[in-house]
Parts: structure tokens; C-alpha cells; sequence
């Protein structure tokens, strides 16, 4: 990941190669503030990466198979083999089929933007997908027959959340009665005034000319663009 001084954003993808036996990565960043005066502020955050062995969209603290060879770990370290390498399985384990794969199962999108379709593969052609559907945002839908699920979210009850995070439970039921469980997530970002920015890092939600922190303070609005601190006339 990088740090841009002129825009003063952070961003990237962590790409951890040192993970040892963790599968968390806490990174703690501090950033300094000084002003004209050299006063100076410091602030600190943490960046958590969780470790994917699999790259299945389902990170190793939560999911029952680590390295995706169709063997649990937990039987995997009862019997001594390596929960993360899929080379590494007890003996007598017959190698099974491809494990079930799930496209673009994590994403982040602005609400009335379409998602990028999320197709659900079995490793077993005959096993059977069953999605929680009613877990799905408003305006995206399943479809069965080609094991995908795509659509534009269209929130309607935000309250006062600026994102909603919606995880859909997918359940793999596999020819011989075993299940595997994995979890599609996605995260809607708010939009007040449908500028393209999203209200977590819009300065002025609702697009009425005056700023977000300005609105706060004096009692108004944010998110309405009728709503203005008094002596604060649209033109």
C-alpha cells in the first residue's frame, strides 16, 4: 500500500508474503499534523489483513478449510497434516474434486451502481448452491439455473448509516450429504446527492453548497438539501 502527499489518501492491496502461522496481520500507521506553528498532532490506525490460503473469498479465521482440499482442518490437524497446503492431507484421504469457487465474493459499490456478478462454482458439477436470498440487497437477485447472482442495490432504509453491509450465507451441499458454508459480502456505500462520491468521504452529502461539518455544527442537515443553517440561502 501507498501513500499519496498530494492527495493525502491511502490505498492499495496489502499483499502479505511473511505469514508464518498467523492469519491476522495487524499494521499500525501513524500519521504527524503540523501546522504553521509547528504544533503538531498524532494519530494512529490499524490496517488488519486476514490471511485467504485458498483464495476462496473466505478468510482462514473463519473458514473450515483453509487450503481448499476438501478436508476439514480440524481434521487435517487431528491427523496431523498441514490445514494449510493443499498437497498436505491425512493418509488414506482420497484427493477430492476442485473445491467450490465463488467470483468477486467480497466487494464495495455505491448504491444504484450494479454489482459485478458473483458466480458460484461447485468443484462437484453434481452438487447442489442454495443462497440465503433473503439476505441479498434490495434489487439483487439469484438466479439458479446459472449460479449467479447480480443486480443494483437500491437502499431504502438507511437511517443514519453512510454503508450497509450485507453478508449472504452460501451453502455447497455436496452428492455424499456434507456441506460446505461460505459467505458473499457486500458493502453499499451511501450516496446523498448521487454526485458520485460517497457520503463517507463527500464533503457535502447532500450537495446544497454547504459543508457537512459546517451543517453539524450549526444544527442542520447533512443528508437534506432543503435542511440550512439559518442566513444560508441556495442560489
Amino acid at each position: 500500500m501507498t501513500y499519496d502527499p498530494s492527495t493525502k489518501k491511502i490505498s492499495g492491496t496489502p499483499s502479505v508474503t511473511g505469514w508464518g502461522s498467523d492469519e491476522t496481520k495487524d499494521f499500525t500507521v501513524t500519521i504527524e499534523a503540523k501546522d504553521s506553528a509547528n504544533n503538531v498532532v498524532t494519530r494512529t490506525f490499524k490496517i488488519s489483513v486476514q490471511r485467504d490460503t485458498d483464495s476462496d473469498g473466505t478468510p482462514d479465521v473463519t473458514d473450515t478449510d483453509d487450503d481448499g482440499d476438501g478436508v476439514t482442518d480440524t481434521e487435517e490437524i487431528a491427523k496431523g497434516s498441514d490445514p494449510k497446503n493443499p498437497n498436505s492431507r491425512p493418509m488414506g484421504t482420497v484427493t477430492p474434486v476442485s473445491p467450490t469457487t465463488i467470483s468477486n465474493p467480497t466487494q464495495t459499490l455505491i448504491d444504484e451502481n450494479a454489482i459485478t456478478n458473483i458466480v458460484i462454482t461447485p468443484g462437484n458439477t453434481a452438487s447442489t448452491v442454495t443462497v440465503d436470498t433473503s439476505k441479498l440487497p434490495n434489487g439483487v437477485t439469484y438466479d439458479p439455473t446459472t449460479k449467479t447472482i447480480s443486480g443494483t442495490p437500491d437502499v431504502t432504509n438507511w437511517g443514519t448509516d453512510e454503508t450497509k453491509k450485507f453478508d449472504i450465507p452460501v451453502v455447497i451441499t455436496n452428492p455424499d450429504g456434507s456441506k460446505v458454508t461460505k459467505t458473499v459480502e457486500i458493502t453499499v456505500q451511501r450516496d446523498t446527492d448521487s454526485d458520485g462520491t460517497p457520503d463517507v468521504t463527500d464533503t457535502d452529502d447532500d450537495g446544497d453548497g454547504v459543508p457537512d461539518t459546517e451543517e453539524i455544527a450549526k444544527g442542520s442537515d447533512p443528508k437534506n438539501p432543503n435542511s440550512r443553517p439559518i442566513g444560508n440561502c441556495k442560489h
